[in-house]
């Protein structure tokens, strides 16, 4: 982290002392490419974009698998429908890689039709991860709290030291639920629906029971209403994407 920070740093500080602010403000991406095109010629603008090139493969793949994990990982744990933990002969989640970058695939044809979809699908994307961070977090102050013998072999240090760590961690999460706003919590409940329908449907498939006590019923209720006054919004509001 301290590596990544400092190089992001001295980028930003060296391309003031290569071109002027106003120049740099107007640069298209990936701008370091022209920062080093001015500083040293065409050669470095090659690099940048070639590394540029790279980062993205590599974040293409990774995100692909990423994406086709954790339905996979679901069904394999009984929360998902069973073809979704169906691999192929390598091992691969084969159901799962093809949906999930079907779906992909239809969220790039939409940005086709509007410019503003990205930056909403990016902020959408962005809000979403919050909540499972909340959780986390809030899933290792229990066990910090209830289960300190959990940490024996795992963590070292005083217990107390990760009990306020814990704390710490479901305070920050809320803020930045918080800071996400009521309208992005509201239209992230959009996307848990059919999240919501898969974990029904594998339920189903394996004769189990689901959403059994009155809390569970009360977060379905509050996310299907949210979910229904999100669509509400999408096409009563104008610019909302």
């Amino acid at each position: 982290f301290i590596c990544v920070l400092t190089l992001y740093l001295t980028v930003s500080i060296l391309s003031m002392g290569v071109m002027p602010l106003s120049e740099l403000a107007n640069l298209e991406n990936p701008a370091l490419a022209y920062v080093m095109q001015a500083a040293v010629g065409d050669w470095g603008a090659v690099l940048i974009n070639f590394a540029v090139s790279l980062s993205l493969i590599g974040a293409m793949l990774g995100y692909t698998v990423l994406a086709s994990e954790s339905p996979f990982e679901a069904a394999e744990e009984g929360v998902f429908i069973k073809a979704f933990a169906k691999t192929n002969a390598k091992g691969a989640p084969v159901v799962t890689l093809v949906v999930t970058n079907i779906i992909i695939e239809l969220f790039l044809i939409t940005w086709l039709f509007t410019d503003s979809t990205y930056q909403f699908f990016y902020t959408l994307s962005a809000g979403m991860i919050l909540l499972p961070y909340l959780l986390s977090a809030a899933y290792f102050a229990k066990v910090a709290f209830k289960e300190p013998e959990a940490f024996k072999g795992h963590l070292s240090g005083p217990i107390l030291w990760w009990r306020i760590l814990g704390c710490v961690g479901v305070v920050y999460s809320l803020f930045l639920s918080w800071a996400a706003g009521v309208l992005g919590v509201i239209l992230m409940c959009l996307l848990y629906v059919p999240g919501i329908i898969m974990y029904i449907w594998g339920k189903k498939e394996r004769g189990e029971k689901y959403f059994q006590s009155a809390l569970d019923k009360v977060v379905l209720v509050v996310i299907i209403a949210a979910a229904c006054l999100s669509i509400y919004l999408l096409v009563t509001t104008p610019g909302l994407v």
